[in-house]
This record gives structure tokens, C-alpha cells and sequence, in this order.
């Protein structure tokens, strides 16, 4: 049920929208890789241009009076500023964009092209103009980076199942979007309310997410798809669908959700399949319906519902993507419910700058005061899933801050008598993962300089690894150096005889020293290499 029409027209007349999410590590790599696929010279990354911020404008406003010695009233200055505010302030180059120049053209029958920053040693070109003012002449494709496809390679090297291959029509597993009893968790070790098990999982585990799957108690993949849609859209729940769903108006699988609804919808009315699209492309941009098209839509008895339904929305996905980031996550969740050591494994190493060694490895009670110094043990705490995506609406993008999402925590002190960081409110979704892990009975294992990655956690039949970069305070050269030479004694079958052995042959120095010694990794090591007569007699 997924039109091609929706991608390129009836007529073959629409700019198609390509979007292309790989691991993040790996994007550069798929950005070169259009030059193969294109040739050399006909691809370009799309342009970005910064203007000039508010509060820059005023400041040089400011500076121009205070050097003239001139004096203006604050509306007057106002008045300068508001002139050149988004002006051209620097160029830059869009995240994932890519411009595609038919063989036959140049690059410059379309756009001047330079480099990003008017740095000349840069190897980059990008187009001149913004990709806006070329969206209806050429063709972009969107090469984004995203950790779904980063996580299910860890997975697939931890446990050797092709991704694949496993049921995303699974019973057991889709369970998980309307009870965590599919986890098997002890719930008797669980201090916080876990109504669902999609914590952690892409583009369904966030606060927002949590509260639709919960309205609406999916138990098919096509509801996950229509969720999905909803999810990603501006205007289509709050206030639309939920509204409508919630008063008996519709049901889910009758309510709009993604753009493909419309026209499909349209249509099976009897509506002229060429207007059904049109309607589609103009309810989804958030242009609303003309006089026109409302006539002709009660001439064939679409309810009023529906139509009022199309004027609120300012933006609509498209099923496909709504499909593809579903079956991403189902992938997942698959891992979540049958494999959950290497599911905790590789998404603690894809969120390892939000680990904190110090108060997550050492089991649930040091977890939980932590947590309750952080207050996340209430009914109004709230979370993210953590994953970047795009084109985010009615809810927050997934990778903003905890902090966003929460809101101002009025000043609350944590165990130290500190107040409660940024760090801190961008480490709670880990907490609550950690919250199953250990009702689920898993356990970490030590860190450990010679067993231990220097940025993943890897899943044993002990338990889990901890990575020596989960440790705060160590960054991930540090961590990196660290393991390269703890590898080297060990296939030498030495180890370090020092702690000043272990930071001359590292490079650690002393506060990555004393986080390591706090931890207990330094343990049994003397501090110099000088061994006194009292310690040899």
C-alpha cells in the first residue's frame, strides 16, 4: 500500500525525496562513494548558508555607535539591527546533502560552487546557492548518518544472527509495544513505572512515542507504521488524530497518518486520481485545501471529519520512511527480547559519552540513589530514546537533551549537594535502560585494563564489559592508547609493573590515573618502579 506515485508523481513531474540513513561512522564513506555511482564532477555537496544572529546584529550596532560616539534609544537600536539580521554571516555545507548533475550539464548551468567558509585548502565544494533555491531543477540525495544501522552491525558481530533474517512479525516480541512482560524482568527490582519495553529502541522509545503507544495499544506492524507516521508529522496527533481517536470520531487504522493515506483515501472515493495527489502534496506541505477541492471531496462523501482532519496538518511522512525506520526498529527490539546482553552491550557503547562507570556498573542499589539524587524516580520523569532522526513534529527530535524534554528541575541538589547538570539530565534514558538490565538478572563485569575495549562494551557468558571510556574523566584517545598497549603486554604475556610503568608506556596522565585507581583497575600496582631493600628482605 505504498503508492510509487507518492515518490515521483503520476506524471513523473515530481522532485523524488531520496533518504538514505547509514551508520554514522560510515557516512563519509557513502558520500564518496556517489562519485563512483555518478562520476567525478557531478556530485557536489548542497550549500548552506548562516546569517546573521540577532544578537550579533546588535552588537555591532553597539560597537558602531560607542566608536562614532553616537547615543540611540534601545528601539532605535532595534530598528539598525533588524537591517541586517540574516544577512550573510558564513557559508557551510549540509549534513548529509548530496547534489547529483545530469551527465550531460555542468555544475554551473545550475550553481556557482566554492568551498565551505571561503577556506580554499579545504577538499570539499559545495553549491553557492542553498539547495532551496534549486530544489525544483536538480535532484539532491539526502546520505544521512543514524545509529540504528551502526547498532544492528554491533549486533550482528556480538551474537552472528543476521539482522536480517529475524521475525519483525515475531508475537512475543510486538508484545513489548503495549507490556514489558516479554522482557521477563523481576519486577519486584523495578522502582520506576515501565509500562512498555521499547525503552532504547529507535524512533518508539521516547516520552512522546511512549504515551501514543500506550493511547493507542498496537499490536500489528502495520499500527507501529501508522504510528510511526503520526510520531514524525507537525500537527497530525496533538490536537488532530488523538483528539479524534480519543472521541470515537475514527480509529486508528481510519485516521490520517502518513501522506500516502490521503490520496490512497481520496481515490478509493472516486476522486480524479491527478487531484487526489495534488490534495496530498498540499495538505502534507501544511497549504491546507482550497473552496475547490473541499466541494468536490463532500461530493463524494468525505465526512467533515476528515476534511477538517487535512486543514491542521503542517507536515506529513511519507509511508515508506515510515516503514523503513519501523522494520529498523523491529530489527532491534527482535535483539532486545531474545538477546538482551548484546542489546544492552551495543547500545551502552553507541551512548558511551552518557555512561558513568562510577554509578552504573556497581548494581541496582548505587543506580537507584543516583537516580533518586537525579529525581527520576517519579511518575513525571521523562526520557529519549537517544537515536538521531529526521523530520521530527509534534515530538522533540530523539537526540535532544533530557533537559529539553523535562524541563527546568528548579534548582534540585544531587547526593554531593550539587546541583543537577546538563550531563546528569542527558544520562537519564541510560538509567532506565539500566534499570531493566539488572531486573532481567544481567550484571557488568569489572573494568579491567587488559580484558576491557577501549570504547564498547562486549557481552560474555560472565556478563557484560565495560569499556575503559565509560569511565568519566577518560576521553577516548585516552582509552584508545590505554587498550593498543595493555593488547601489547598481553600477547607479550607481560603487564604493567607500575603506575608510573603504566603512565610513561600510555600516555595517561594523573587524572585519568587517579579515575582508573578509583575504580580499582590500578589495584596491586606500587607507584614507582623503585623497589626498596625492605620490600626484597
Amino acid at each position: 500500500d505504498i503508492p510509487f506515485e507518492t515518490f515521483l508523481g503520476f506524471e513523473g513531474d515530481k522532485v523524488p525525496d531520496i533518504d538514505l540513513n547509514f551508520a554514522s561512522d560510515d557516512q563519509p564513506n557513502a558520500h564518496k562513494y556517489t562519485e563512483v555511482l555518478f562520476g567525478q564532477g557531478k556530485v557536489f555537496r548542497a550549500g548552506t548558508v548562516t546569517g546573521l544572529a540577532e544578537k550579533n546584529a546588535r552588537g555591532y550596532v553597539l560597537k558602531y555607535l560607542e566608536r562614532s560616539g553616537k547615543t540611540a534609544s534601545n528601539a532605535e537600536i532595534n530598528r539598525l539591527a533588524s537591517g541586517f539580521v540574516g544577512v550573510k554571516k558564513t557559508t557551510g555545507q549540509h549534513p548529509g546533502g548530496i547534489i547529483v548533475i545530469p551527465r550531460d550539464k555542468e555544475v554551473t548551468d545550475f550553481t556557482p560552487v566554492q568551498h565551505p567558509a571561503e577556506k580554499a585548502d579545504s577538499d570539499i565544494i559545495t553549491t553557492h546557492f542553498e539547495f532551496k533555491y534549486l530544489h525544483d531543477t536538480i535532484l539532491k540525495l539526502d546520505i544521512l548518518g543514524h545509529e540504528g544501522p551502526e547498532m544492528l552491525k554491533l549486533l550482528e558481530t556480538y551474537t552472528g544472527v543476521d539482522s536480517r533474517g529475524v521475525d519483525i512479525n515475531d508475537e512475543n516480541m510486538l508484545t513489548i509495544f503495549s507490556s514489558p512482560d516479554a522482557l521477563k524482568m523481576d519486577m519486584s527490582k523495578v522502582k520506576i513505572s515501565m509500562p512498555l519495553g521499547t525503552y532504547g529502541v529507535p524512533e518508539l522509545g521516547t516520552n512522546f512515542v511512549i504515551k501514543m503507544l500506550q493511547e493507542t495499544r498496537p499490536k500489528k506492524v502495520s499500527e507501529l507504521v501508522r504510528i510511526s507516521g503520526l510520531s514524525h508529522g507537525t500537527d497530525v496527533w496533538a490536537g488532530n488524530v488523538q483528539t479524534l481517536i480519543q472521541s470515537r470520531t475514527c480509529t486508528l487504522s481510519e485516521a490520517i497518518c502518513c501522506r500516502d493515506d490521503i490520496m490512497l483515501y481520496l481515490i478509493n472515493k472516486g476522486l480524479d486520481k491527478k487531484m487526489s495527489f495534488t490534495i496530498m502534496e498540499s495538505v502534507r506541505k501544511g497549504k491546507g485545501l482550497t473552496p475547490e477541492w473541499e466541494t468536490e471531496m463532500r461530493a463524494h462523501d468525505v465526512p467533515e471529519w476528515y476534511i477538517g482532519s487535512c486543514k491542521k496538518i503542517k507536515y506529513m511522512f511519507p509511508k515508506a520512511h515510515a516503514v523503513a525506520y519501523v522494520i529498523l526498529s523491529l530489527r532491534i527490539a527482535w535483539f532486545k527480547v531474545y538477546r538482551p546482553d548484546a542489546y544492552y552491550a551495543a547500545l551502552f557503547s553507541l551512548k558511551i559519552d552518557d555512561f558513568d562507570g562510577a554509578n552504573m556498573l556497581h548494581g541496582p542499589d548505587k543506580m537507584y540513589a543516583r537516580m533518586a539524587a537525579m529525581n527520576l524516580l517519579g511518575d513525571d520523569a521523562q526520557l529519549n530514546d537517544g537515536f538521531d532522526a529526521e523530520d521530527a513534529g509534534d515530538n522533540m527530535l530523539p537526540d535532544e537533551s533530557f533537559a529539553a524534554d523535562n524541563g527546568d528541575t528548579g534548582g534540585d541538589l544531587d547526593s554531593a549537594g550539587g546541583e543537577i547538570t546538563e550531563k546528569d539530565k542527558s544520562q537519564a534514558s541510560v538509567y532506565y535502560l539500566l534499570v531493566e538490565l539488572y531486573a532481567r538478572g544481567l550484571k557488568f563485569l569489572p573494568v579491567d585494563l587488559y580484558e576491557s575495549e577501549a570504547r564498547n562494551f562486549v557481552p560474555t557468558p560472565e556478563g557484560i564489559r565495560p569499556p575503559i571510556a565509560c569511565l568519566q574523566g577518560i576521553g577516548a584517545s585516552a582509552a584508545e592508547s590505554i587498550v593498543a598497549e595493555s593488547r601489547r603486554r598481553k600477547a607479550r604475556g607481560e603487564k604493567f609493573i607500575s603506575i608510573d610503568d603504566f603512565q610513561a608506556s600510555t600516555g595517561a596522565n594523573k587524572a585519568v590515573t587517579e579515575v582508573l585507581r578509583a575504580e580499582g583497575c590500578l589495584e596491586g600496582l606500587p607507584d614507582s618502579n623503585q623497589i626498596s631493600l625492605f620490600d626484597m628482605f
